[in-house]
């Protein structure tokens, strides 16, 4: 099946190359499953995901807790204390930590999840999930739309959490997107975001190329090729998506999600300028880092809905310039082909046995 252009199954594979540890342990039985619709894609995930953490135990932080009881416990918040003394209340307003399931990760999970059964579309994950859910009871569910990303903070006894927050946060985008779009503010169906989808599809290709070739693949800042001493606080930062490199050779791939590839320009569609001048940019100046190594340059776009351009290959500047596009309505075998034919095209390289 496919949604707004991509093929369901694409984004599990997208997302398991992004996160390795979708390639292994619970979540390994996946890549055969047909999936009629992404939430159940994403229900499966989460499903799968919530029960191996209640297995290893949900992750316990402290949290700073605000209760009014009779006696002390913590710290003692004077301004509400002060308030209930003015309205003759006989209790303390206390502050103490707690160490608690009731965590923001955690929140996610359960709000995520509680969202997904919402929508009516979970027709293989559904039971698995709701019985995972039986487990949270400790754990409070969030406003959607007021949930803080940026507030949380991974280190070492909580890292097995990222990728499933990752899914979580395609999740509630993708829901909160659809609510945008509907006329009577519902939850319909979930769509899918551009820039998470952009986010994935760069991640996915870097990570397809590092584990199937030995090359070395890589998202690399680009320096600007600028004398020595040079003021560069006001040049941008040029950060390639994915540069692939051997002894010989150097191509670097700028790829691109975006719901319209083409521009319509004196009655005649063309690449974007953009576009073309970003990988210019990127190709001339590593050539100055270099000097003795072909240096290429690749626009690798996403088809998903659009028409889209025919694979064309010029020479500018002396860099052999290509655009490719991948089209994510098909099965993955086929992406992985095209995938592999640009490394050969290039290289002349084969995947690892």
């Amino acid at each position: 099946m496919t949604v707004k252009g991509i093929n369901i199954l694409n984004i599990y594979y997208m997302l398991a190359y992004a996160f390795k540890a979708l390639r292994e342990g619970v979540y390994s039985n996946m890549s055969g499953e047909d999936f009629e619709h992404a939430e159940d894609l994403f229900g499966e995930i989460l499903s799968l995901g919530l029960s191996h953490l209640l297995k290893r135990g949900l992750l316990r932080m402290y949290e700073e807790i605000h209760e009014d009881m009779a006696g002390l416990r913590g710290k003692i918040n004077m301004t509400g204390t002060i308030r209930h003394l003015q309205n003759k209340r006989q209790v303390i307003s206390c502050v103490h930590d707690e160490f608690s399931v009731n965590n923001g990760f955690n929140q996610i999970l359960k709000t995520t999840a509680v969202a997904l059964l919402g929508t009516g579309k979970l027709e293989r994950s559904g039971k698995r999930l709701k019985r995972a859910l039986s487990f949270f009871g400790d754990v409070d569910t969030l406003d959607i739309h007021r949930i803080r990303w940026s507030a949380l903070r991974y280190e070492r006894n909580n890292q097995h959490y990222l990728m499933l927050i990752n899914v979580c946060k395609f999740v509630i985008d993708g829901l909160l997107l659809d609510e945008a779009h509907s006329v009577n503010r519902r939850i319909r169906e979930m769509e899918i975001d551009e820039d998470n989808m952009a986010s994935l599809y760069e991640g996915f290709i870097r990570e397809y190329y590092a584990r199937h070739y030995d090359l070395h693949a890589m998202s690399k800042q680009i320096a600007w090729d600028v004398p020595h001493g040079t003021d560069e606080s006001l040049l941008p930062t040029m950060q390639s998506d994915v540069m692939l490199s051997d002894a010989l050779k150097t191509l670097i791939i700028d790829a691109k999600f975006y719901g319209s590839i083409m521009q319509m320009h004196w009655d005649r569609l063309s690449i974007r300028n953009s576009h073309l001048y970003q990988i210019l940019a990127y190709v001339n100046n590593q050539q100055a880092v270099e000097p003795r190594k072909p240096i290429g340059g690749m626009l690798l776009y996403a088809k998903t809905s659009e028409n889209a351009p025919e694979p064309a290959t010029w020479t500018i500047g002396g860099h052999d310039i290509a655009v490719r596009v991948l089209d994510l309505a098909k099965p993955f075998a086929e992406l992985s082909k095209q995938l592999d034919e640009i490394v050969a095209m290039t290289f002349g390289a084969r995947r690892k046995v």
